[in-house]
């Protein structure tokens, strides 16, 4: 007797092992499907879901680091005095010490000083705060200083007379990046004793 093969049952046509044609999970895919009187449901294998590939948040640069205010003291050694300006002790004073005789003074102007602080660092071009620390020690109503940055502008500002150490004056100022170099004077008149500079930003 000749053997025949029956025919594939519809339910696994299109399906080897539960994958298409393409090689990728049917769904859903069908395995066996019985008939006949009394027969199972149709076992129905769930699809496979494909995760997606999590977003990852943007790197945000670190922040600059903040500036800190930073204090020259007049009576430093690597100061630059020139003419009548010298340092003297007085109370209250930072550090115990001014700088006087700033600007020009005695009769006919005949005496001269000025005070140079050569290496006032900036850590970028811009716009800073000079904080002066001053006192009068002559009694004067009032005193101007002359503030001179070198490549720069001169800034000049008249200050109230303080006998009492130390008063203190803001003055916005144009540094580059580096280190600057910052001249006190006054060819006009006298200047205040000075105690020291705090540098910091607007």
């Amino acid at each position: 007797m000749a053997l025949t093969s029956s025919p594939p049952h519809p339910a696994q046509i299109g399906t080897t092992n539960g994958l298409s044609g393409s090689g990728m999970p049917t769904n859903p895919v069908v395995t066996g499907a019985p008939s006949g009187p009394g027969a199972l449901p149709l076992a129905v294998t769930p699809s496979r879901t494909l995760s997606s590939t999590p977003s990852h948040s943007p790197s945000h640069p670190p922040s600059s680091p903040r500036y800190v205010p930073v204090s020259y003291e007049a009576e430093a050694p690597s100061n630059i005095l020139t003419g009548a300006a010298s340092v003297t002790t007085y109370p209250g004073a930072s550090g115990g010490r001014i700088v006087e005789n700033v600007g020009t003074w005695g009769p006919g102007a005949k005496r001269r000083g000025t005070l140079t602080f050569p290496d006032v660092a900036a850590p970028t071009d811009g716009t800073y705060t000079l904080t002066l620390y001053y006192v009068d020690t002559d009694g004067t109503s009032t005193s101007t200083a002359a503030i001179a940055v070198a490549g720069g502008e001169t800034v000049t500002v008249t200050l109230e007379s303080a006998s009492t150490c130390c008063a203190t004056k803001a003055v916005k100022i144009a540094l580059s990046k580096g280190n600057n170099r910052i001249t006190f004077s006054n060819p006009d008149g006298q200047a205040p004793s000075i105690d020291k500079v705090i540098i910091g930003r607007p």
